[in-house]
């Protein structure tokens, strides 16, 4: 596909998901309109290109554009390496903050462990993986520093809403600094959701879950 061919992105504003998708379609450059869905009632556009998990769609952005900048590695290794982190991020980090928002009590503990156990591990296992020196460029973002930006957002909207504190600093100090460094950038800034609004539609989404907790 062409790098100046349109897009039709669907999905929800708060949604760290599509989050991901758009600041991959911004790194690359793609052209594309984003259009917002109500997942209470998701589009038949929606459903005729994901109808079997009616999820908000992500794309095989540098499958599809293989112009640069790329988001992967040539590499064998490093691109299964990539690939891996990128797995752990969504399913330890977006996932289970996600997961944090609807349970309660112990289950709800339990899941918030997890987030600040994954963090840490992080910090211990991908050293090498770190950007390291003067502060990045949108054009330098690979898929790694996309998660990465994207679940800082989440987490911080996350733990706002709840009244907790994912990040230490003293445990997870250059994951910290490498979220912090990636917040500055333009693109980063453009696709991000705004902060007052997301902490407050999460503190909703929990009332929700809080009135009806076997409606999940």
């Amino acid at each position: 596909m062409k790098r100046s061919e349109k897009v039709t992105l669907h999905g929800m504003w708060a949604s760290a998901f599509v989050r991901l998708v758009r600041l991959a379609l911004e790194v690359k450059g793609v052209t594309y309109e984003f259009v917002e869905e109500d997942l209470r009632n998701k589009s038949d556009t929606l459903l005729q290109y994901n109808p079997v998990h009616k999820k908000v769609p992500v794309l095989y952005i540098d499958q599809t554009w293989k112009t640069t900048p790329r988001l992967l590695s040539d590499d064998p290794y490093q691109r299964a390496r990539v690939r891996f982190w990128a797995e752990f991020i969504l399913d330890k980090l977006l996932e289970k903050t996600r997961t944090a928002v609807k349970t309660h009590g112990t289950e709800q503990e339990n899941v918030i462990k997890e987030v600040k156990e994954s963090l840490k591990l992080m910090e211990e296992n991908m050293t090498d993986l770190i950007p390291t020196g003067s502060d990045p460029s949108s054009c330098d973002l690979d898929v790694l520093d996309i998660f990465i930006a994207t679940s800082s957002n989440i987490i911080k909207a996350v733990g706002e809403s709840l009244n907790v504190k994912f990040m230490d600093p003293n445990a997870s100090p250059s994951i910290l600094s490498w979220m912090e460094s990636l917040a500055e950038l333009p693109l980063v800034k453009k696709t991000a959701p705004p902060h007052e609004p997301l902490v407050k539609f999460l503190v909703n989404l929990r009332k929700k879950f809080v009135q009806q907790p076997y409606a999940i």
